[in-house]
């Protein structure tokens, strides 16, 4: 719980005025009149994105209400803002699992693992390894978010690359069944790759422990 609170209450919000940023840099100059320039939490929760951090450790945001009928350069505008969320995941990951490294090699308080069993009733220990532990799920969240971020579809950032393909009519029709799309998602992947919970755990050792290493360099 502690680990996607900070995802949808810290991480989630920069990711939100970032892409508002950019979408201003690239000409909308409403963005900031629309209210997406703030580190508001409210403003780019999503219940689903929340939901799905919590049970599948993919989060997503509420989606930033850009023109890019107002950009100078609508196409590299669109494709900016929408590789900006996964990179930012990403880098979040890297930074977690930095401090997550950093604290497991110090080995303060004789700590040798995080699964070890809270024999000791030391309160110091037993926080140092709460912390420990949402810092794994943390960089968990924000690994999966920024591969599945990557997807060009609804409702995670690469959607945005969709609206250089669909017609408005296309594009009115998912903004008016936003939360319905979402809500599929969130039962897509609870349902097929979420429920039996190795899938994800298996790509995260498969993909994340070479990235681990480089960083260890």
């Amino acid at each position: 719980f502690i680990a996607t609170a900070i995802f949808v209450f810290l991480i989630a919000p920069v990711h939100n005025f970032i892409q508002a940023r950019l979408a201003l840099g690239f000409g909308d100059e409403n963005i900031k009149k629309r209210g997406y320039l703030t580190l508001n939490p409210f403003k780019s929760f999503n219940w689903f994105g929340a939901l799905s951090a919590l049970l599948l450790k993919i989060g997503y945001t509420s989606h930033v209400g850009y023109k890019r009928s107002r950009f100078y350069h609508p196409t590299v505008g669109t494709l900016v803002i929408a590789f900006s969320g996964p990179v930012f995941y990403f880098l979040c990951y890297l930074v977690v699992y930095t401090i997550f490294h950093s604290l497991l090699q110090a080995g303060f308080f004789g700590v040798a693992s995080v699964r070890m069993v809270f024999e000791d009733a030391n309160v110091i220990t037993y926080v140092y390894h709460s912390f420990i532990v949402t810092l794994q799920f943390l960089g968990r969240i924000c690994f999966f978010s920024a591969l599945c971020n990557l997807i060009p579809m609804f409702p995670f950032d690469m959607g945005d690359v969709l609206m250089l393909f669909l017609s408005p009519s296309w594009l009115k029709a998912i903004g008016n069944n936003e939360l319905l799309i979402s809500l599929g998602f969130l039962l897509l992947f609870f349902f097929t790759i979420g429920a039996p919970g190795g899938f994800l755990d298996s790509l995260y050792s498969d993909v994340g422990t070479p990235i681990r290493l480089i960083v260890k360099l």
